[in-house]
């Protein structure tokens, strides 16, 4: 009965195997998957050589030349401010051994500063921006050291210009100064000469080389 049972359940597994149909996919149940992309960009980073030039006209003038347009007939030249040299006024000397002002006779020359009264041993400041250029010597330096002065190269606002101030003791040579900076100590020329001439500073301006009245840039008391 055993046996019976066992053959017909062989034969039942058999027929239910050879019924069934194997499914195979087909060409549109294919699903096709890309590459995953990276997320980051790996362009190469390495420096490469800038091969493009800029190129202007030949005529054209990238940066005005400030030498051409004050030599131009139409410039017309507005000098910068200058700062007083001397606190709390500055006020021009005049005295029985003469007078302060630019032009003024002195026996066979002419005087090409200005005189500006100042108390010995105060502060000289600064009326410009520029660089202190160098010492000055009113009388040269081999012959008399003792009486000093300053040169200072202006720049931005005041290139062109030079200030020179003698009977002072400089300081800060070599250095950029500013306006209001105290760059010397004022010394006492009447010692040079006589107590009845007023101590003061001279001061002498040019600009391209050429002299200027700096009764026309400073702030005087006459």
């Amino acid at each position: 009965m055993k046996t019976i049972s066992y053959k017909l359940l062989l034969v039942l597994m058999i027929s239910f195997t050879s019924s069934c149909t194997v499914l195979k996919p087909t060409q549109k149940d294919l699903v096709v998957t890309e590459p995953v992309k990276e997320l980051f960009d790996t362009t190469d980073l390495s420096a490469k050589p800038i091969t493009q030039k800029l190129t202007f006209a030949a005529g054209d003038p990238i940066l005005p030349n400030i030498d051409k347009l004050v030599a131009a007939p139409s410039y017309e030249h507005i000098p910068p401010t200058f700062y007083p040299i001397t606190r709390p006024t500055q006020k021009m000397r005049n005295d029985s051994q003469g007078d302060g002002h630019f032009g003024a006779s002195r026996g066979r020359r002419r005087h090409n500063g200005l005189d500006i009264i100042v108390t010995p041993g105060s502060a000289v400041y600064c009326p410009i921006e520029g660089l202190m250029k160098r010492v000055a010597h009113p009388y040269g330096g081999r012959r008399n050291k003792k009486w000093l002065g300053c040169a200072i190269e202006g720049t931005g606002l005041y290139r062109g210009y030079e200030v020179k101030i003698f009977y002072m003791d400089p300081f800060l040579m070599g250095e950029y100064v500013y306006p209001n900076d105290i760059v010397g100590k004022a010394q006492a020329i009447s010692k040079k000469y006589t107590s009845r001439m007023i101590d003061h500073l001279h001061v002498e301006v040019r600009y391209k080389g050429m002299l200027v009245n700096p009764a026309t840039l400073f702030n005087l008391i006459k």
